[in-house]
């Protein structure tokens, strides 16, 4: 390339690890906004905000009982390479989930309680990046918004802080409409989700069901 430009291009020296050259330029820090692969891959260039917190999860689901056999079927002669590749392996896992998760408010149904002689129906929901550990309970915050099948609310938005873990629910009225849409945009360590998450539920009598989930 060098040449070709007449040493106008100069190209970007490449580092290789010295004391490891087995696991050349693999390292734990990628900028995923900025990733391209050459060629273009269509399914990147297509990627919706749900579809990479859906990659997200089934990144964050490979476990160290996995990742150990993998890690053998290298044949590594040095354990400390061995070691290191596995570092640089959860390292860059846990930037991707957080990556993921990061696109839309990554929350999840856990259950859904029908209402009881004392209690009111609840959807109970869970935030999929406390459950992974990459923020804490008292860093996590929502907004709640129930709205009817038009769009149109039929509650106050509430704002839940702090709620003491992964899981917290969301209480359903009885004199709620037919078909509610539940809202729910998070905000960790302060920065709000670029897009809430939706849960459609419908209800004859006393009994709910879910009917729907958009990310």
């Amino acid at each position: 390339m060098t040449l070709g430009s007449l040493g106008l291009y100069q190209q970007t020296s490449r580092l290789t690890p010295k004391q490891w050259p087995s696991l050349g330029e693999y390292r734990e820090d990628v900028s995923l906004d900025d990733f391209r692969t050459g060629p273009p891959m269509e399914p990147m260039d297509r990627l919706l905000p749900a579809d990479a917190y859906w990659a997200a999860k089934r990144i964050a689901s490979v476990r160290a009982p996995v990742l150990a056999p993998a890690l053998d079927a290298g044949e590594y002669h040095d354990d400390s390479a061995r070691a290191l590749l596995g570092e640089l392996v959860r390292d860059r896992q846990r930037l991707t989930v957080r990556w993921g998760f990061a696109q839309v408010t990554p929350c999840e149904v856990d259950r859904l309680e029908q209402a009881g002689p004392r209690f009111p129906a609840a959807v109970i929901l869970r935030d999929e990046a406390v459950s992974a550990g990459l923020v804490t309970a008292a860093e996590a915050g929502y907004r709640v918004e129930l709205l009817d099948d038009d769009g149109k609310p039929w509650a106050k938005p509430l704002r839940l802080e702090r709620v003491g873990g992964a899981l917290f629910p969301v209480r359903l009225a009885e004199t709620a409409p037919g078909y509610v849409v539940l809202r729910v945009k998070s905000a960790h360590s302060g920065r709000e989700a670029p897009r809430a998450m939706e849960v459609h539920l419908v209800h004859g009598g006393a009994a709910w069901r879910v009917v729907g989930i958009v990310h």
